[in-house]
């Protein structure tokens, strides 16, 4: 019998299996402020290896996900005396490692539907930076003395001070959960492609939630 005729006859693989997937996802982080939310869709890779055990199948998983920017520019021009420029940019890193318990639903026929659950090991990274300046935009010099006096720690009249450059970073690992649902084809005995939504809570780290979600689509081969 081909490998073709064993994959139409619902023959399956079992054994160790890789898995190569292209992924669509749509990554969230919020931290509860107001206007503190970082969306990101890009396109990204999934890779997986795990055992096929015939209906059940484990497998270890790891994605890195598209950098997450966010940049911010407040100014204002001569309120009445003074013009000020703040600048902040917040760069969002994040990456996950998994295990999932997937369960194939047998049609005796090449798509078989299939639903899993995972824990995940999640690793994020954030760097917020800021600048930014105040300018006295008067045109009437007053005594450093006096102009001192009045607003401390301010420029004269035609100066320009610059705010101290602002570096901080946070780096998090926490426990997930997630849930997955897809179906395959088998192509042949060994080979199926494979298509599925996944959704991940990766939960509360240091106040900021993220979760993705994704749409992938790859190939599995079954040693």
């Amino acid at each position: 019998m081909s490998a073709e005729a064993s994959a139409a006859g619902g023959v399956q693989s079992k054994g160790f299996y890789v898995q190569a997937d292209i992924g669509l996802a749509r990554e969230k982080l919020t931290n509860g402020g107001v206007n503190a939310e970082y969306k990101k869709q890009a396109v990204h890779p999934r890779f997986s290896a795990g055992y096929d055990f015939g209906q059940w199948r484990l497998a270890l998983d790891y994605s890195r996900y598209r950098t997450i920017k966010k940049d911010a520019h407040a100014s204002t021009k001569s309120q009445p005396f003074f013009e000020t420029e703040l600048n902040t940019h917040n760069k969002v890193k994040s990456r996950s490692v998994g295990i999932s318990a997937i369960y194939d639903f047998e049609t005796q026929s090449p798509v078989k539907p299939y639903v899993g659950a995972r824990l995940s090991v999640n690793h994020i990274s954030i760097d917020f930076n800021s600048d930014g300046y105040i300018k006295n935009t008067s045109s009437m010099p007053v005594p450093k003395q006096v102009f001192d006096k009045i607003f401390p720690g301010l420029p004269n009249a035609g100066e320009t001070k610059y705010f101290v450059p602002t570096t901080n970073h946070i780096g998090i690992t926490r426990l997930g959960v997630g849930a997955t649902a897809g179906v395959s084809y088998e192509i042949t005995k060994n080979a199926a492609l494979d298509l599925a939504y996944h959704y991940d809570d990766w939960g509360r780290l240091e106040g900021n939630r993220v979760r993705t979600q994704e749409i992938s689509g790859g190939i599995r081969y079954t040693f």
